[in-house]
């Protein structure tokens, strides 16, 4: 959960995949009230560093609504690039 002042402020939800070695990242809210302050990119930071130590965590995906430029290049920046794999 982000917090901001004490106040919940943004959720990141993920799930185990369906495949044994990776999580599936289902998405990452701010409240918009609270957004363009870091508060996502710190908050995704976070959940990639959580996840990366889980013991079976080889891979991270996310799925992301077509033409959501925004959200694409938010990810990008964190290295994720588009692959068209559904699972």
């Amino acid at each position: 959960m982000t917090v901001e002042d004490d106040v919940p402020v943004g959720l990141p939800v993920y799930e185990k995949g369906s495949r044994a070695d990776h999580h599936d990242i289902l998405t990452m809210m701010i409240n918009k009230n609270h957004q363009h302050k870091g508060l996502g990119s710190a908050a995704f930071r976070e959940l990639l560093d959580d996840l990366s130590v889980l013991p079976q965590c080889n891979r991270i995906t996310l799925n992301l609504a077509e033409g959501n430029e925004r959200a694409e290049a938010f990810y990008r920046g964190f290295g994720f690039a588009p692959t068209n794999e559904w699972f």
